[in-house]
């Protein structure tokens, strides 16, 4: 089960990272706050 989190915890860090990277390349993404995780999520990751 530990192993679970930590692979869960080390896609969230890469995301976060990929992120981090875009916004220095001025490059983002506007979501609607009344959208949910999944879409948001779906919205960034694509």
């Amino acid at each position: 089960m530990n192993f679970v989190l930590i692979i869960k915890d080390m896609e969230l860090i890469e995301r976060i990272e990929k992120s981090e990277e875009q916004i220095k390349e001025s490059k983002f993404i506007k979501a609607n706050t009344k959208m949910g995780d999944k879409e948001i999520d779906d919205l960034l990751m694509s």
